[in-house]
């Protein structure tokens, strides 16, 4: 299941997500039309929010 998503809060952190994302195997979280521009990903989510809240 993928759930889009945008990082409204913090926009200075889609760079680091995508580079952090893809060491963890995820690649082409970047863009999905339903949210306009907006990212895909699964567990993932959790993890780096909690690293950077």
């Amino acid at each position: 299941m993928n759930i889009p998503f945008t990082m409204l809060e913090k926009s200075e952190l889609v760079a680091e997500f995508i580079k952090e994302a893809a060491k963890e195997k995820m690649v082409q979280l970047k863009g999905h039309r339903s949210v306009g521009g907006g990212m895909r990903v699964v567990a993932f989510l959790k993890e780096f929010h909690a690293r950077h809240a």
